[in-house]
């Protein structure tokens, strides 16, 4: 309601008209607008009341839109005042201000555009691989069993001696590798690790257990960066890191690397910001934790939930998360999930709406 007048200059282009004239008040209640006057600022001035200007508005009927008023127009203070017999506005004199009038002109309207249908072109959920890949993942083994022998078979333990691949040296045995550094690796020829092969270096930071279950659902990694193999030994290889998301210790572990692909945005169907949301017979997941450990979370955070491919879940696709009071009571939709990567029986995603903050152990519904 306080919008300014504005004038109008050149074609599509509105000024507002900073500098006001002085007040243009009469004994018999009119009032000529001036350069940058407003309803509001008119009220305040002359009736001392910013909030009249409502009663100023409708005093003055030939004041069709109340965001709009033009210097020369003459309004009327109270009612009664400011226009003749005929219902036409007058200045005190019996005539219009003689002030030159400014209204907005915005030019001819625009012919409109020939309609043509046009393809969008599919945009990806984020910008590259690797932020899928440093957003990390949930592994469905305990602490335990990372170090156990049965891992370490996954990993090419050819030698049968049970130790899990991992980094064992650098180059100048320092802490907080990176891109560039070379280290050396517990896997060899005899494993059948060859020149160009790659690895995946991480870093086990927590079990995960179910928030309602209390299951263990498996070990949330860190993934810390790619290191490729230069050259062999036996059971031991040089490698170099060609990427690194954070620092890459002596000790840590390492997998083959596998191919990432980055998933095409899906349509976001469903409100994530509504009351008396409907779930139906639709697959439920529940949020497990935050990539860093956070209680709560929002728009930007990084999540893992304990539905995967098992349950026909893909990258891309999109979860609400709601929340329910009681039983009987409409379920309120509080934000939205977009998977970025699939698990056995979780998945990592991206808190993409969030109209409040949620916890561990939110429901989240899929939408498709």
């Amino acid at each position: 309601m306080i919008t300014r007048m504005m004038v109008g200059v050149g074609i599509a282009l509105a000024l507002y008209a900073p500098v006001r004239g002085y007040a243009q008040s009469s004994s018999n209640g009119n009032y000529i607008v001036q350069y940058g006057d407003t309803l509001w600022d008119i009220a305040a001035e002359q009736l001392n009341n910013p909030e009249a200007w409502r009663e100023l508005h409708r005093n003055n009927p030939h004041i069709t839109n109340p965001h709009l008023i033009y210097p020369g127009d003459v309004l009327g203070l109270v009612p009664g005042a400011g226009t003749n017999a005929t219902g036409q506005e007058t200045s005190p004199s019996g005539k219009r201000s003689d002030k030159m009038i400014a209204r907005p002109w915005y030019g001819m309207p625009a012919p409109s555009p020939e309609s043509r249908k046009t393809s969008r072109p599919a945009m990806a959920v984020v910008p590259t691989a690797d932020f899928i890949e440093a957003s990390g993942y949930i592994i469905p083994y305990s602490l335990k069993e990372l170090m156990s022998g049965d891992f370490a078979q996954i990993t090419g333990d050819a030698s049968g001696t049970g130790e899990t691949a991992r980094v064992i040296h650098a180059e100048f045995n320092q802490p907080g590798l990176v891109f560039g550094d070379m280290i050396y690796i517990n896997r060899g020829s005899a494993n059948k690790v060859q020149e160009g092969d790659v690895f995946v270096a991480f870093t086990p930071r927590s079990e995960i257990f179910h928030p309602v279950t209390g299951e263990l659902i498996g070990t949330q990694i860190d993934i810390n960066g790619h290191l490729r193999v230069k050259n062999t030994e036996a059971n031991i290889s040089a490698a170099e890191i060609i990427k690194s998301y954070s620092y890459i210790e002596i000790g840590d572990h390492i997998i083959p690397a596998s191919e990432i692909s980055v998933p095409l945005l899906k349509p976001a169907p469903g409100n994530a910001k509504t009351f008396g949301l409907k779930v139906g017979n639709q697959l439920i997941a529940h949020i497990l934790r935050e990539r860093v450990g956070r209680q709560s979370m929002s728009y930007g955070d990084i999540v893992y939930i304990d539905v995967g491919a098992a349950q026909g879940v893909q990258p891309a696709d999109n979860f609400i998360v709601f929340r329910e009071i009681g039983e009987g009571f409409p379920r309120q939709a509080i934000g939205r999930l977009l998977v970025l990567s699939v698990q056995e029986q979780t998945a990592t995603a991206l808190v993409s709406e969030s109209s409040r903050m949620f916890n561990i152990g939110e429901k989240a519904v899929l939408r498709r």
